[in-house]
This record gives structure tokens, C-alpha cells and sequence, in this order.
């Protein structure tokens, strides 16, 4: 056989392969698509339908080089094509899972053996390398071990040539239910793998799967594709006219699969920043490939492309580009349709800024110069607890002692932190600032410049106190205006490696029964207590005492939240059994949600959905009245409120609302509202602004131009997209203002954040 007939029956062997391929990759990545969100359009599917056979012939590609490198370098194998392709499927992923699996070992061991990056990160590397070369002499044993158990298998006599077509398409339709379900079922459970991105081992088991179904798609795409130029002769010419009419057939059939491909390419060239993010959050190989394009469509370099998703509006400039800072009035460079210094500063966040420190200025500095009536009006002093990574279903779900006290007290039902990470929500708690206007230190620590919430009480001559961990709250400088500062609970709560609620509770009431012996300095009439409870943090830890159903994390973290709320339960009977309860503020909240796949994602930092900055809030005054407050709360609010109610002036710096006269006459709170910032710091690469007022959230992308609008009454799981409403809506009016006014705050580099120049 001469060398074109050889390329030639190459080229129709390889189109079946590619054709079952892509369609076993978009059928998995389409029916993941719709079973997260239904609010996927045409536009979205059409656009995995091209991207498919993009991924596909680069993994054919891919493939065939390796197992040609394999056939010259290993020992001889069976000439079978079906045993080969599922022998090499199988070992990449036996050989990258385990990978995976021995570099997260390492990078857990070497955490607790070495306290410097370098030495974890040079332990961790060689490692991986040992492993590496490792594989490479143990992977040749270990296909021979699995040809021993993988029958033989031959396209061409395939035993499903024998079952019916009906029969085969109703296997196909169980085998990939089987395969979403159970790739889902896999990385939930896989302990080891609870501390990294699980859409890596996602994408190899859905590849996996895929490789696998290769027989039952083989069979039915052969049967349609025939290779008439092979001879078989029929003289029956009623089987000549049903060939004629079948190659009709196949021949219309291949002319609208290349339309559908070409139409499917297209679509995704031309995606927007919204569509695409649509398909980055829910797919698992397909934003992969997205990604890639989006970057090789980047023709002046600055990070961000034109096409593919992309939302740079012009391709020629590396100054035009979304997350930068218009500093010309009269040229748009983040392509947000805004040009700065023309659009009106409308967002309520700002408007009540002055308004809130003329009337702070009615409060005195200190208690001393107030009547008794006054003093009489306003607790005498304040407990702070905040919880790390405790999402507002958890709280409802696994705290009855704090749900048994929110009964006593204002129970907000949907308050917002500022923030996704510890180190920018816990600043704007106290400091009533976005985080992206902080002025940060080079260790992400607020400078002296700002003011807390701790030093607005320490100057109201409160004894304040910090009992918390000291990897956050001292190397990160959150301590600014605390007498006292307890870091002894690290030792049990360093990154969560053991229970620390029960050491640190038993902390506060010692510092409380010190306080009433006279025996803290200096001596203070009036206390203020701050706790941190660590324990809720990843990496969750089993609890000796309470062992959970299944294991899971999220079972551990929910184990973890009861355990916090047992402990919880106990400081508050302490402070009844001490008959202080009467005269305390006592404020229970946390500085951000954890995420458990809900949107593609593990753990912190990253994204603004409910999960993520929805957290719980009890503020128990004996001038409250208790009850549930169901108008959003911003933590922006809560220090500005907490001063007024205390009898203290609110600081100039502050930005957020006080609210305090209307909870005491237990008055909705009209015009309120919540923002939330994601940052592209040193942990981060993320650039996101958030807003909630009413029932609408929204969402913008800075960094990508890509932007989400959820009415979270009839959408509480924040998965249908009403992008197309968006340009009208007041939320994006309103934000879109804000957004160009924290571009220029960030350009000034205060907040040590990257934006691009």
C-alpha cells in the first residue's frame, strides 16, 4: 500500500475517533452546564460545541504523539488499538492523580515541619521530581499489568456491533448520567484532595470517562459513516438505491456537522465577557480552553484579549483593558462604557459619608461628661465575637445556642461582610471603610493613619482586649488599639490543625473575672473584649469527641461549627451567672462564608456569592428589643452604629451608616444597602466589586468586564444570570460610579493591591 492510500485510511480511521470524542466531551461539559444553572443560553452550548472539537483534536493530537514516543521507547505492547488507547488513558490518569495526591501530602507535612516558604516549597519540588522519575520506570511494569485485566478490543468486530441501535444509545445515555454522578460523587469524597482546586482532577476523570464510552460512540458513528470506496458489490438494486440514498444521507450529515462546527467556533469568537463567565463557572474542561484562546487572541499583550470572552475593547493598546483607572477625562481605558470625572457620584455609600460625622458630633469622646440619664441609656460595655469562615447557613444549621439567643436579640438575616478574606473584611468591620480605601502597610496591615473601632473605644476610656490567633491578628496587625493581646489560643488553632474554642472562651472569662478583681492594666470602668474564634478555618479538623456520618468536609465543618457554638453558649451563661449580660453589648458575627463547589469553588477569596459573603449577625443590647431584622446590613454599618449606641463619636474616617435610632425604635432601615470587594493582591488574582439593595445583587467582574445580576428572592442559589437586564438597572447605574472612583483610590497604591497600568 503506497503512502497516500496509507494517510488517506489514516485520515477515516481518526475521523471516527474525533467525532466520538467531541461528542463525548460536549455531551459531558453540556449536561454539567444545565445541571448547575438553567439559565444557559444557545449561545453558551453552541459555543462548547466548537470549543469540543478544538479540545478534541489537540487531544487526538497530544495522544497519538505520545503513543507513537511510547511504541519507539517501551517495551513491545499489543498491536490492539482499542487495549492501547485505554491502557495510555488509564496510566495518565493513575500517574497525575497520583501525582496530585503525593505533592498535596507534601505540601501538608512539609507546613508543619518547616515554618519558611522556601524550604516547604524546595521539599515539595523535589518531591514531585522523585515521583516523576519514579513513574517513568515503574509505568512500562504497570502496563503490562493492566493488559492482563483489559480485554482485548478490535473496532472494526466490536461485540456492540451485534446490540441494536436503540439499545446502544440507551447505554450511552445511563453510561454518562453514571459519569456525572460519579465524577461529582469522586472529588467530594477524596479527602486528600479537600485543600485543592478540584476542576484539575474533574477534568481528568470526565477525560477518563470519556475515553472509556469510545466503544459504544465508535459503534454508532460508524454505522453511519461508510467507506464506500472499499468493494462490496450487491446486485440487488434495491440495496443499491438504499446505498445511494445512505450516501446522500452521510453526505448531508457531514455537510451540517461542519456548519454546526463552523457556526459553534464563530459563536465563541464572538462571546461576550458575560456569556463567557457563564461558561467559566460552570464548565470544567471547556473554560480551560476558553482561557488559552482568550489569551492567544491578546495581540498587544497586556493580558487581556478581544475575542474568545475577552473584554478588551481595544487590541492595539496595552493602556486600554479592563481593571485599569481612566486618568483622561475624555477616553474610556477600562472599557466599561465610563468615562471618569463625567459620571456623577451617586452611591448612597458616599453621599451619607459628612452627614454621618455632623451627627456623630452630638456624641462626647468619653462617658464622663455625659448625665446619668444618658449614661443610663447605653450599655455599659461590649463583647465582640467573630467566627472565621462561618457561612449564614451554618449558622442556621448547626448553632441552636446562638439561634436560642438571637431570640433576645437583633437578628439580621441578611448582613454582608466587606470582604473575602480575613485581612480585608476584618478591617472594614472595625475601620467602616471599603477595603479597597484602606491604606495597607507592605504585611497587609492597616497603617497607623487608620482608625479602628478598638481605638475609638480605647480612647472612650474602655480597657480593650484581643484574644485571637496570632498568624492573623499580629503578623497581620489587626491588634491596633488593644491594651491587652492574647495570641496563647495559636497553639491550639494554627491553620486549624486542632480545636482552640474551648481554650480561647475560657481566655475571655479569665480576662473578665480579671477585670472585675480590679487586677487588668490600666483600670478601666468599661470593657471592651474581642475574641476571634479560629477553629471553622480549613483545613477541618476531625473532632475527637464528635465523629461525623460520613466524613466529608463540609460534615467536619458543620462538627466544627457546633463545637464553636457549644462554646459560644458557655461565654454568655458566664456573663449571666456574672450579672453583666444586663449592662453588654455582645455583637456575634463573621469576617467572611466558606465555599463547598457551589459555584465551581473551594474555600475563600475568590468570588461574591452569598455563600461566600452572606454572614451571620446578632447584635444583643439590653436596649434592643429582639427581634429579626430582614433589611440588608452592611458590616460597614456595624461600627459607626456600635459607637452611637455606646454614647462615643463616630470617626471622620468612617464611611458607613449609623443605625442606631432606628433599631432602638425598631424602624425599618430604608435605603440600606451592602458592598463587598474581591482585590488582586499578593494571594488573590481576582478584581471583583459588589452590591445588595433590596432583593437585587450585583456582581461586576473589574478585571474582565463581565458582570452578574441575581434577584435573590426568586433565585436564592444565585444561578440564573440576568445580564440582560443589567445597563437599565439602578444597581449598575450606581456601582459603575463607584467602580471608577476605587480604580483611581487603587492607582494610588495604598492598598497594596496589583492593578494593571
Amino acid at each position: 500500500m503506497n503512502r497516500a492510500s496509507q494517510d488517506g485510511t489514516s485520515r477515516r480511521s481518526c475521523l471516527p475517533q474525533l467525532y466520538s470524542l467531541s461528542l463525548a466531551l460536549f455531551i459531558l461539559e453540556t449536561v454539567r452546564l444545565l445541571s448547575v444553572s438553567s439559565d444557559q443560553s444557545l449561545y453558551s452550548i453552541l459555543s462548547i460545541w466548537g470549543v469540543a472539537w478544538i479540545t478534541a483534536g489537540t487531544a487526538l493530537a497530544i495522544t497519538h504523539s505520545l503513543w507513537r514516543l511510547t511504541l519507539s521507547s517501551w517495551p513491545k505492547i499489543p498491536e490492539t488499538s482499542g487495549q492501547r488507547l485505554i491502557s495510555l488513558g488509564l496510566l495518565v490518569m493513575i500517574f497525575t492523580l497520583g501525582l496530585i495526591w503525593i505533592t498535596q501530602e507534601s505540601v501538608e507535612w512539609s507546613s508543619r515541619q518547616f515554618r519558611k516558604p522556601l524550604y516547604r516549597g524546595l521539599f515539595t519540588g523535589l518531591v514531585a521530581a522523585g515521583c516523576s522519575l519514579l513513574s517513568m520506570m515503574i509505568l512500562p511494569s504497570l502496563w503490562r499489568l493492566l493488559d492482563l485485566f483489559i480485554p482485548s478490543i478490535e473496532w472494526s468486530t466490536h461485540p456492540l456491533k451485534s446490540i441494536s441501535r436503540g439499545r446502544q444509545w440507551i447505554m450511552l445515555c445511563v453510561g454518562i448520567t453514571l459519569c456525572v454522578f460519579s465524577v461529582e460523587w469522586v472529588t467530594l469524597i477524596v479527602p486528600s484532595l479537600e485543600t485543592v482546586d478540584l476542576r484539575l482532577p474533574q477534568m481528568m476523570l470526565y477525560g477518563g470517562w470519556a475515553m472509556l464510552a469510545f466503544p459504544i460512540f465508535k459503534s454508532l458513528i460508524s454505522s453511519v459513516i461508510k467507506n464506500r470506496g472499499e468493494g462490496q458489490t450487491n446486485n440487488n438494486s434495491k440495496s443499491e438505491q438504499h446505498r445511494s440514498i445512505s450516501g446522500r444521507s452521510v453526505h448531508w450529515c457531514g455537510l451540517i456537522l461542519v456548519l454546526s462546527v463552523i457556526g459553534g467556533l464563530l459563536t465563541a469568537y464572538t462571546l461576550t465577557p458575560t456569556e463567557a463567565l457563564r461558561i467559566n463557572r460552570d464548565t470544567t474542561l471547556t473554560h480551560h480552553i476558553l482561557s488559552l484562546l482568550q489569551r492567544l487572541s491578546d495581540s498587544d499583550g497586556d493580558g487581556v484579549g478581544d475575542h474568545w470572552g475577552g473584554g478588551d475593547c481595544d487590541d492595539t493598546s496595552p493602556k486600554v483593558r479592563p481593571g485599569v483607572a481612566d486618568r483622561y477625562r475624555r477616553a474610556d481605558l477600562n472599557c466599561n462604557g465610563v468615562i471618569s470625572g463625567k459620571l456623577k457620584q451617586n452611591i448612597g455609600l458616599f453621599t451619607r459619608t459628612k452627614a454621618i460625622a455632623q451627627r456623630s458630633n452630638k456624641h462626647s469622646s468619653a462617658p464622663s461628661s455625659q448625665s446619668n440619664n444618658e449614661i443610663n441609656s447605653h450599655p455599659k460595655h461590649l463583647i465582640l465575637l467573630t467566627i472565621d469562615a462561618l457561612r449564614y447557613d451554618a449558622y442556621m444549621k448547626a448553632m441552636p445556642e446562638m439561634r436560642r439567643f438571637a431570640q433576645r436579640a437583633l437578628d439580621f438575616r441578611h448582613a454582608y461582610s466587606a470582604g473575602a478574606a480575613t485581612y480585608w473584611s476584618i478591617p472594614a468591620l472595625l475601620g467602616s471603610r471599603p477595603p479597597s480605601f484602606f491604606k495597607i502597610g507592605r504585611d497587609q496591615t492597616p497603617v497607623n493613619s487608620e482608625r479602628l473601632l478598638t481605638e475609638s473605644l480605647r480612647d472612650g476610656l474602655f480597657h480593650t482586649a484581643l484574644f485571637a490567633n496570632v498568624t492573623i491578628f499580629f503578623v497581620r496587625g489587626l491588634s491596633q488599639g488593644a491594651y491587652t493581646k492574647n495570641y496563647k489560643t495559636s497553639q491550639y488553632t494554627f491553620h486549624g490543625a486542632k480545636p482552640g474554642a474551648a481554650h480561647l472562651t475560657d481566655g475571655l472569662i479569665k480576662h473578665i473575672d480579671d477585670w472585675r478583681s480590679k487586677r487588668l492594666r490600666p483600670q478601666r470602668d468599661r470593657f471592651m473584649l474581642w475574641g476571634h474564634y479560629y477553629d471553622p478555618h480549613d483545613p477541618y479538623f476531625e473532632l475527637e469527641d464528635t465523629p461525623t456520618e460520613s466524613g466529608t468536609p463540609h460534615d467536619r465543618y458543620l462538627a466544627i461549627v457546633r463545637s464553636v457554638d457549644r462554646e459560644l453558649g458557655r461565654l454568655v451563661r458566664a456573663l449571666e451567672e456574672r450579672a453583666l449580660l444586663q449592662e453588654t453589648m455582645i455583637i456575634l458575627t463573621a469576617d467572611h462564608g466558606d465555599e463547598f463547589g457551589e459555584h465551581g469553588h473551594r474555600f475563600h477569596g475568590k468570588t461574591l456569592y452569598d455563600e461566600m459573603v452572606r454572614v451571620p449577625l446578632l447584635i444583643y443590647s439590653p436596649h434592643y428589643q429582639g427581634r429579626e431584622v430582614d433589611e440588608v446590613f452592611s458590616h460597614l454599618d456595624v461600627a459607626p452604629t456600635v459607637l452611637s449606641h455606646l454614647g462615643l463619636s463616630a470617626e471622620e474616617r468612617f464611611m458607613g451608616h449609623d443605625w442606631d435610632e432606628a433599631l432602638r425604635s425598631a424602624q425599618p432601615l430604608k435605603g440600606s444597602e451592602a458592598l463587598f470587594e474581591v482585590l488582586p493582591d499578593s494571594n488573590y488574582s481576582r478584581h471583583l466589586v459588589g452590591l445588595r439593595r433590596g432583593e437585587h445583587k450585583l456582581i461586576v467582574h473589574v478585571d474582565r468586564g463581565a458582570l452578574e445580576l441575581y434577584d435573590l428572592t426568586r433565585d436564592p442559589q444565585e444561578l440564573i444570570n440576568l445580564a440582560s437586564e443589567i445597563k437599565t438597572h439602578p444597581l449598575y447605574l450606581d456601582l459603575r460610579g463607584y467602580i471608577e472612583r476605587q480604580l483611581k483610590q487603587l492607582s494610588k497604591g495604598e492598598a497594596r493591591v496589583r492593578i494593571p497600568k
